[in-house]
């Protein structure tokens, strides 16, 4: 094992693990948009005011923004894992593959955290009545 391949597999193994947890959680978001859409719409068949829902457009606009960010996500994940396999010739397998998991592994319990508060921000901007448009008021005051 020579100090490319450990360089390799534990700058790859930290992006990777970085990358994936990213993936999942917008996935995850993007779930809760759905919910939201569906909670806003079977509010709107119940009662024609539909109040205490978030605003359609604002779950929408979140639905654009982390499908663009799965997007991403996915491709960057796919062409490191072609630049790491191909140009710099790490293979998943042997001491390799445990310096790249352990690089992942530890990237991923690192950032668990912020991950669990995206969630929660994701839950409330589909969620959560005038939380979006609270959130902007407050952006356009700084």
């Amino acid at each position: 094992m020579n100090f490319t391949l450990v360089a390799t597999a534990l700058a790859w193994g930290g992006f990777f693990g970085y990358l994936a947890l990213r993936l999942f959680d917008t996935l995850l978001g993007i779930g809760f948009c759905l919910h939201g859409l569906l909670h806003w719409r079977w509010k709107r068949l119940a009662s024609t005011v539909a109040t205490g829902v978030a605003k359609p457009e604002n779950i929408l606009g979140l639905l654009l923004k982390l499908t663009l960010y799965t997007l991403v996500f996915a491709a960057l994940l796919r062409f490191g894992d072609d630049l790491a396999l191909h140009r710099l010739r790490l293979d998943y397998s042997g001491s390799g593959a445990l310096t790249f998991f352990l690089a992942a592994a530890a990237l991923v319990f690192i950032r668990l955290p912020a991950t669990r508060r995206r969630l929660a921000h994701y839950w409330k901007m589909s969620h959560e009545y005038d939380y979006a448009d609270r959130r902007r008021r407050t952006k356009m005051l700084n």
